[in-house]
């Protein structure tokens, strides 16, 4: 793990961290990597990828006419918004 990589990770996270917290978060993430490559260690030999069964636990899709807003009182209570569309910011990642 470099500086370079919590860098980054703070940028996509939206944080501004000063040198001392990068070296924190820099030696934390060291220890948290070191104790994952523990797992590259076990045995899982004659185990199954999976041993429980997976099962769909997601309710149906259903609309929920009693909770939806107003369109006119959505689109006031937006920051920006045109005749039927509320307008947001441009979401990138460099």
């Amino acid at each position: 793990m470099t500086e370079e990589s919590i860098k980054k990770i703070a940028w996509l996270c939206k944080l501004t961290l000063t040198d001392e917290e990068i070296a924190i978060y820099k030696g934390q993430f060291e220890k948290i990597l070191k104790y994952i490559e523990q797992l590259d260690e076990v045995d899982v030999t004659g185990f199954d990828a999976y041993m429980t069964p997976v099962t769909n636990q997601l309710r149906t899709d259903e609309i929920r006419y009693d909770r939806l807003l107003e369109k006119q009182i959505a689109l006031n209570n937006a920051d920006k918004h045109d005749d039927n569309y509320v307008k947001v910011s441009v979401v990138s990642v460099k």
